[in-house]
């Protein structure tokens, strides 16, 4: 039991450390993107769709991963972005 204790403890105490240290991104981390020096929110938004598009794959089983709707008419079109699988 005291091991879950001392787990639980260092992950809030990470969590928390982490909000502090990133606090305005942590305020706004379910209404905005991280912008940066950027004037657009592009590549934000790209990643975004991008994780989302390998998430849904996973769903199906990987089943046409490389046919994004992206590029159209281009077959495996998914194949000139940058698919990320590992995030």
């Amino acid at each position: 039991m005291s091991q879950v204790r001392s787990l639980s403890l260092r992950a809030l105490l990470y969590l928390s450390w982490s909000c502090a240290l990133t606090w305005p991104l942590a305020k706004y981390l379910f209404t905005a993107f991280p912008l940066g020096l950027e004037r657009s929110s592009s590549v934000p938004q790209l990643n975004m769709w991008t994780i989302w598009w390998n998430a849904d794959r996973v769903l199906h089983g990987w089943h046409d991963y490389w046919q994004a709707p992206i590029f159209h008419p281009f077959q495996d079109a998914f194949a000139l972005s940058e698919p990320q699988p590992i995030t």
